[in-house]
């Protein structure tokens, strides 16, 4: 098939225009790839330190309810003479607002 000089060169010059469109496009792709790339990385960077700081509060949280069990243990024997002082207490202060009343 034989082109004429002309239609050739047009030919050319819309071959050369939809590659250089594809070439913007294909940057653009690329541009886009980086950015997520460069999002990813940072988020799993938050990600990590979000674990960590996970870690240490489940340390810390475990280190409390230790303690609290500690304190639920020891005053199982307590528990009498904490009733007592409550009662008291309690018994000192209908007194106090008998007497005040009078």
């Amino acid at each position: 098939m034989a082109y004429r000089r002309g239609e050739l060169e047009g030919y050319i010059q819309s071959n050369d225009d939809e590659a250089a469109l594809l070439a913007n496009k294909v940057s653009a792709v690329k541009r886009i790839a980086s950015e997520i790339q460069d999002m990813a990385k940072v988020s799993l960077l938050d990600m990590d330190d979000l674990g960590q700081n996970m870690s240490g509060s489940r340390s810390l949280m475990d280190g409390s309810r230790g303690r609290i069990g500690n304190v639920l243990a020891a005053s199982k024997g307590n528990r009498r003479i904490i009733g007592y002082i409550v009662l008291g207490a309690i018994i000192l202060t209908l007194i106090f607002v008998y007497a005040t009343k009078k």
